[in-house]
């Protein structure tokens, strides 16, 4: 991956505050309008569609490339490169679906800090009732507190979750899916396939654990490859009851 350049990234407090505002918005504008264009193709399939609908899902489609363009120019004054804005996305939508894999989300390096402190080591940006990731706003990484702990892995790496089970009982009870011998073995597996990093982590310290993720780290640079891996060997790696056999 190659080095950011950091010539445009503002200096002062305030600037970067505003920086990250703008991102924010133009981020939320981006996935308005293509949330709304995915709505339009989900009520309206591919073969029923008139030439008014064709229309109005391309001039969507026109709108959210500008859109695309202006998130990646606003992205440059923080540093951010194209690769960062897709993980953005991605993390900011929760879910791989436009990727043919709705089973899987993702957590970036910012997600997970060792804070290192005495009564919760690790801290996952996660809802831990619902197990699964937390919306990242605002996008300023600061906001989950990565001011306050180490990064458990780097920056240019992420985390492929396979499962996020919730821990009660002071510690004593993991609500496990009724698959995740299933998804342990697997993210073993591809762990393995692509030479990554197969993640056992559980969120908690010294009086009790909270919650538990198994998934799988690699560089954000091997993203769609390791995505095409997946997708095109869904008996060895995808969830789900339709892919075990």
């Amino acid at each position: 991956m190659q080095k950011k350049s950091f010539e445009q990234t503002p200096e002062s407090g305030s600037e970067k505050e505003t920086a990250f505002k703008n991102y924010t918005n133009a981020m939320e504008t981006y996935l308005r309008v293509t949330n709304k264009m995915r709505g339009l193709e989900r009520r309206y399939p591919i073969g029923t569609r008139d030439s008014a609908i064709n229309f109005e899902i391309m001039e969507m489609d026109k709108d959210r490339h500008q859109d695309h363009l202006k998130l990646i120019e606003i992205a440059k004054k923080l540093g951010k490169s194209k690769e960062d804005v897709l993980i953005d996305i991605i993390r900011w939508e929760n879910s791989l679906a436009d990727y043919g894999l709705p089973e899987f989300s993702i957590l970036k390096s910012s997600d997970i800090l060792d804070t290192q402190g005495f009564h919760s080591a690790i801290k996952f940006n996660i809802d831990e009732d619902l197990g699964r990731p937390l919306s990242p706003a605002p996008l300023n990484e600061s906001a989950f507190g990565s001011d306050f702990g180490e990064r458990v892995f780097p920056e240019d790496k992420i985390l492929l979750v396979f499962s996020i089970n919730p821990i009660e009982g002071y510690g004593e009870d993991e609500i496990k899916p009724e698959d995740y011998e299933e998804r342990e073995k697997r993210a073993e597996a591809l762990a393995m396939e692509i030479n990554g990093e197969y993640f056992d982590n559980v969120q908690g310290g010294y009086h009790a654990t909270s919650a538990h993720i198994i998934g799988v780290v690699f560089p954000i640079k091997d993203l769609e490859s390791v995505l095409g891996i997946i997708r095109n060997n869904s008996d060895k790696f995808r969830l789900g009851k339709e892919f075990y056999g």
